[in-house]
């Protein structure tokens, strides 16, 4: 497969999962009574710090390949000769 049709499949394949999952209580059932005789917000903000622990691994491993990538695509790019276009033989001076 080429690497458009890849990266195409990841994405759809994560907007599935993402689409299609059905909501999940986060905390235990002990968890979850403590937190709600404390009050609403108190248990939003520990909501919002379980998805932000969810979250970290999966940006350092995007963070992680999109350096691998671009310092590959870079390596790619100083191997790879300059074509000089005709046009730019025109602006040199010529030899006397």
């Amino acid at each position: 497969m080429r690497p458009k049709h890849v990266i195409f499949a990841l994405v759809l394949a994560a907007a599935a999962a993402l689409l299609l999952s059905d909501p999940a209580s986060a905390q235990c059932a002990m968890c979850r009574k403590a937190l709600e005789q404390n009050g609403g917000t108190m248990a939003s903000s520990f909501n919002n710090g379980i998805l932000f622990l969810l979250a970290t691994p999966y940006l350092v491993f995007a963070i992680v390949g999109g350096t691998w990538y671009w310092k590959r695509h870079q390596a790619a790019r100083r191997r790879t000769p300059l074509r000089e276009s005709p046009w730019r033989t025109s602006l040199t001076p010529s030899p006397r």
